[in-house]
């Protein structure tokens, strides 16, 4: 395993983001009980189908938004990242094919469309919380965002790990 001169994951933790969700499953809970209370036929399949069905959505949507997390690491050969469960390996850029790199404010919405692995007009983006991001530009023109939290630290690891990898470079 090679030396990690920087890591940090994220994960979605917002209260934004989960009281809504919250609601919604309340609300739906409401309706699995209230609905066919109200029905003359009571509890029948009809009655508790779509509830159950919206009822297992929300939990399956809560617990992939739950388990979703971004894994960044910076080692003395490149940047790796990983979205995961959507990746279950890190992506790795050698820093052959980073050109460059800067802190960047992003407004997720706006620039990409919301939060997770986006595609926008921008470039592509890993983004779980907050507005900060490591803009990349890659050797082949294209941008990558990386969100993190510790932008100062992010980048010193990314300056130190690209200057190790130039000095080996003949």
């Amino acid at each position: 395993m090679p030396e990690i001169l920087f890591e940090e994951t994220l994960r979605f933790r917002q209260p934004q983001l989960w009281i809504p969700l919250l609601a919604l499953f309340a609300g739906t809970l409401g309706a699995l009980a209230y609905f066919p209370a109200k029905n003359p036929g009571g509890f029948t399949l009809s009655n508790l189908l779509a509830p159950t069905i919206c009822l297992v959505v929300f939990g399956l949507v809560a617990a992939l938004l739950y388990a979703s997390k971004l894994e960044t690491r910076v080692s003395r050969s490149g940047l790796h990242i990983r979205f995961f469960p959507l990746a279950l390996s890190f992506h790795d850029f050698s820093w052959k094919d980073i050109s460059g790199m800067r802190a960047a404010a992003v407004r997720p919405l706006r620039d990409f469309g919301g939060w997770g692995l986006r595609y926008g007009r921008k470039g592509k983006a890993y983004i779980v919380t907050g507005d900060t991001c490591v803009e990349f530009e890659l050797a082949d023109g294209s941008r990558l965002y990386v969100n993190t939290l510790e932008a100062e630290k992010f980048l010193a690891a990314l300056t130190r790990s690209s200057e190790a990898a130039s000095q080996k470079l003949p």
